[in-house]
């Protein structure tokens, strides 16, 4: 498959932060910062960043429930519409630098690529029939599920559009699912349709993704103790 992937996306980036001065205190240029009226599981404030023409960009939960947080921790979402930006890891550093923020590390990143086939024009959905039949075989030990449909006809057409391999708990998840069936049947996403057609993906085949979903604590932005930078998010 390699040899078809003409891009690898960001589709999920949740950085863990520490604030200089409280949320609310400082913005970045030409956005707005609203408090919202929730609470999540974990922090007791949530403030949403918007552009200047009203769009979400980003999500801070801030002031944890818990004691055994950081008292300064803030979880920084960037929204999806915005990682699919050419200058992602520069538009996520104004971000942080714009809310007085300090990265310490990301928390969860999806990473993902589109595509119609796999090589020799191997369609992804019968080498999700092909795993079922156990004409293919997963190594090692990982819990999976999968998802379809069939039709009401007699001769039932049994439609497979996503596998997944990893629990809700896994550090790492992976999925192979039909992209263009989510975006009809979920949510549209006309950015990453452009993205599509950007990377010349052929529009009247369905377009698959393969996605890997890390959520375990990666490599520290910073030294928290001396608040030395090691890398950037650019670097990440």
């Amino acid at each position: 498959m390699h040899n078809l992937i003409k891009h690898i996306s960001v589709d999920w980036l949740q950085i863990n932060c520490r604030y200089i001065e409280p949320i609310g205190s400082f913005v970045p240029d030409g956005m707005i910062l609203k408090l919202q009226d929730y609470q999540t599981k974990h922090f007791k404030k949530v403030w949403i960043l918007y552009n200047n023409t009203m769009d979400e960009v980003a999500t801070f939960a801030c002031e944890p429930h818990s004691s055994i947080l950081k008292a300064n921790m803030v979880l920084l979402k960037i929204n999806n519409k915005f990682l699919y930006n050419t200058n992602l890891w520069e538009f996520s550093q104004t971000i942080v630098e714009g809310m007085k923020l300090i990265a310490i590390s990301i928390t969860r990143l999806d990473v993902a690529a589109d595509f119609c086939e796999f090589n020799n024009t191997y369609n992804p959905e019968k080498f999700i029939f092909d795993f079922l039949q156990q004409k293919i075989y997963k190594t090692g030990k990982a819990k999976f599920s999968v998802f379809g449909e069939t039709n009401r006809r007699k001769k039932t057409k049994l439609r497979s559009n996503y596998l997944r391999f990893g629990s809700e708990t896994s550090e790492v998840s992976y999925y192979l699912y039909n992209k263009s069936i989510e975006l009809d049947q979920v949510k549209n996403k006309p950015y990453i349709r452009e993205l599509w057609d950007n990377i010349g993906l052929d529009k009247k085949k369905d377009k698959w993704r393969l996605e890997f979903s890390i959520k375990s604590n990666l490599k520290a932005a910073i030294e928290e103790e001396t608040a030395e930078y090691i890398c950037n998010l650019n670097n990440l």
